[in-house]
């Protein structure tokens, strides 16, 4: 499997995206059904800005993320 950290809000309410629905590399927004690319953050079916996404690192069965967002898409 991937791992993947982004910010947690919504860009359109500030919904908790934690409570969203994910189907493979797509996380719905439980509040108005916003689509998100867990990969790149970029919104799927709306005009906004993408989420700020997290560098990962994992070492063994840890996971750490970062806790400064990437600056670059490739991080």
């Amino acid at each position: 499997g991937s791992f993947f950290a982004t910010e947690i809000a919504c860009k359109h309410q500030n919904a908790d995206l934690s409570t969203g629905n994910i189907e493979g590399d797509v996380l719905t927004c439980p509040r108005h059904g916003w689509k998100y690319d867990m990969q790149t953050g970029e919104c799927l079916n709306h005009e906004s800005t993408p989420l700020r996404r997290y560098s990962i690192r994992v070492d063994g069965e840890d996971i750490y993320v970062s806790l400064s967002p990437a600056e670059r898409m490739d991080e």
